[in-house]
């Protein structure tokens, strides 16, 4: 939410040619702050994120993939993970956890490729670093200061 703009998202991992992809837990949580986020701010930009990804959407079907730009590709993801495969001390009642199963599937679904993941929260981090997963910090919507 921090930075909508998921073309700016290639600074930070490094190429200009990449496949973001969209898991639903990160949509379900997108769905409950605009909801009832804490505060009015959480809630219009989730609201501002959401509408993002409905314009994808008016582009073409997101489960297929909406090119972005000519190198980025969007994808919505629409299975859970299966917890029954990932690290055991992850809880699938954890919001965060399952946006870390979720993604720690699909570098086992895509073993070639490498799965980053994109957060500013420093626990999903922490967790990610456990698992042995990458981790990149949303990039600033302000730029390099």
């Amino acid at each position: 939410m921090n930075n909508p703009d998921l073309a700016g998202y290639a600074k930070g991992v490094g190429s200009s040619s990449f496949t973001l992809r969209l898991l639903p837990q990160v949509l379900t949580e997108l769905d409950q702050l605009k909801d009832s986020g804490r505060t009015p701010e959480v809630r219009d930009m989730a609201r501002a994120v959401t509408k993002r990804i409905k314009g994808l959407r008016d582009r073409g079907q997101l489960t297929a993939g909406v090119n972005l730009t000519k190198t980025i590709l969007v994808i919505a993801e629409t299975r859970e993970p299966n917890f029954e495969f990932l690290p055991k001390w992850l809880d699938p009642s954890v919001p965060d956890d399952r946006i870390l199963g979720g993604a720690l599937e699909l570098q086992a679904l895509h073993p070639a490729s490498t799965v980053i993941l994109v957060a500013s929260d420093m626990n999903i981090q922490n967790k990610a670093e456990v698992a042995g997963l990458p981790t990149i910090e949303t990039p600033d919507l302000a730029g390099p200061r």
